[in-house]
């Protein structure tokens, strides 16, 4: 049985990188069935529970050495983990797991890696000599790619895959679960008026605006009731997955090699990416669903209901509301683009549109959410409870426009064919939104609310042609996706001829291959 570790920034509640993960896990187990997969995480138990894999603290030196003795193979990826904009020792960690990898003698592959900002002299250094020594690296973009050269590793080869989110297909996500997540949200808003409290976004008398006000009366603390069977099924929760994503209190110790454990084998997408049977075939990315099913973002969601989501009677004579969905984070000490965002997103209001704050790394984006939420003067929608991958996917789905910072709120979009607009914080922004031909904004430090506004119209004056555009890029971008799982297993083939075969002794038992449908999205 192959053995495979996976280093990455997981456990940590930010559903971009669970997207990730998920996605890698599936086109390994697609292309390896019976692969079994130990993942470094800050929640082991969670990541147990979610994904049906191995998993040991990222933080137990012990566990993560014993776990790359046992393993045959160091995936280290996916995502932007090679920067040190966040400080060096994230990049000491990640470079220090390779490194453990190669002394215990395991090829080390980098998984669809996005590099950079990588500035200190220290971290530029230490990345070459460590990078020079693995098997292959493979980035999701060409600029990752060129960052390496001039760095100076030239010795693995350095492939241009693309981001491992971009493997999934829309048509595993139906509208039910993120139709509830709006039901919800709307129906908490609801209950806050009835309370006595203003809607949200509108201050009551008196009361300025101020960064994080607003915390107080919903707190942190606050988390989501647990979930019907029912609930589980309709969000298209796994086994031992509840489609709400939430996990027990405490992340829980990982044992070495992930002792006591036993992998559920679940589809890491739960219900909604069903098995196809044709375990250990890549899907054939030209039969990717058209997304839409007839065109353009807003035109595909009125061919399939009026734009209305599933399992919501629209009462008679009640006008359609566009939703624009909003992805903030935090940024160094950058406060002004909250304003701004807030400005674009008052007047989008008042012109008819439903606007809802959508945190993406839980708790730690939910009071970035708020603050924007309260400097609006017009109501507004706030997700405060944490989603799972399965409900974000389809959630992004619902929307007609995603304005987004966080990298993954717009891939994940993208993916369910829903044009975005980007503010930059990070290179890897703007490099997506270039490569998949979706307008920036402008950057956290020069983000002006007229301009924004403007943009939000244009983009939705051009939804049509985005999403043709996207239509067309997904595509290839989606088989370079799968492609780094085919090269990362063609590495250790190459090295291990004898093995081959070794993974089909029981390879139903850990989930089955996605496959593409050649219908129409679903929404």
């Amino acid at each position: 049985m192959l053995r495979v570790a996976v280093s990455g920034y997981y456990g940590f509640n930010n559903t971009g990188d669970e997207a990730i993960l998920a996605a890698l896990i599936t086109t390994l187990r697609a292309l390896a069935p019976g692969v079994d997969i130990t993942v470094f995480s800050h929640c082991p138990r969670e990541t147990r529970r979610l994904f049906g894999v191995r998993a040991v603290n990222r933080w137990n030196p012990l566990g993560v050495a014993f776990s790359l003795l046992r393993s045959d193979l160091l995936l280290s990826g996916g995502g932007g983990l090679l920067q040190d904009v966040t400080g060096v020792r994230s990049l000491c960690y990640y470079l220090a797991v390779v490194a453990l990898a190669k002394i215990l003698g395991k090829p080390v592959i980098y998984y669809a890696q996005g590099v950079g900002p990588i500035r200190t002299r220290f971290g530029r250094w230490l990345t070459r000599i460590i990078s020079n020594r693995v098997d292959l690296i493979t980035v999701r973009d060409q600029a990752s790619r060129d960052d390496f050269l001039q760095m100076g590793v030239n010795r693995p080869p350095v492939v241009v895959t693309a981001d491992p989110v971009l493997a999934v297909s829309p048509a595993h996500f139906g509208p039910e679960a993120g139709a509830a997540v709006l039901d919800r949200a709307r129906g908490e808003a609801g209950e806050e008026a009835e309370g006595g409290e203003p809607p949200r976004g509108v201050r009551p008398p008196g009361k300025a605006a101020a960064p994080g006000v607003g915390a107080e009366k919903a707190s942190l603390r606050e988390t989501p009731e647990k979930p019907s069977l029912e609930r589980e099924a309709a969000a298209g929760a796994g086994p031992g997955q509840t489609g709400s994503g939430e996990t027990p209190a405490g992340g829980g110790e990982g044992v070495a090699g992930g002792e006591g454990c036993t992998p559920s084998g679940g589809n890491p997408f739960g219900g909604c990416a069903a098995a196809s049977g044709q375990a250990g075939r890549r899907p054939d990315p030209r039969r990717e669903p058209s997304g839409n099913g007839s065109g353009g973002a807003a035109e595909g969601k009125a061919a399939a209901g009026a734009g209305q989501p599933a399992g919501r009677v629209r009462p008679a004579g009640e006008k359609k509301r566009r939703l624009l969905g909003i992805a903030v984070r935090d940024w160094k000490d950058c406060y002004e683009y909250k304003r701004a965002i807030a400005a674009a997103a008052d007047r989008l209001v008042r012109e008819g549109w439903e606007v809802v704050f959508i945190p993406f790394h839980f708790p730690r984006d939910l009071q970035s959410c708020r603050e924007t939420s309260w400097l609006m003067q017009e109501p507004n929608l706030l997700i405060r409870f944490k989603l799972s991958v399965e409900e974000l996917f389809s959630l992004l789905g619902q929307l007609d426009l995603v304005l987004g910072m966080r990298l993954h709120a717009l891939v994940m979009a993208s993916v369910m064919r829903t044009p975005c607009v980007g503010i930059t914080y990070d290179p890897k922004v703007a490099r997506f939104l270039e490569m998949t031909g979706q307008p920036v904004a402008g950057t956290v430090e020069d983000l002006d609310g007229e301009r924004l506004y403007e943009e939000i119209v244009r983009a939705w004056e051009r939804r049509q042609e985005i999403a043709a555009h996207l239509e067309q890029v997904l595509v290839p971008l989606r088989q370079r996706a799968w492609e780094t799982a085919a090269l990362a297993m063609s590495v250790f083939y190459s090295r291990y001829p004898h093995r081959r075969g070794e993974t089909g002794r029981n390879g139903r038992s850990q989930g089955a291959a996605e496959r593409p449908s050649k219908g129409g999205r679903n929404r």
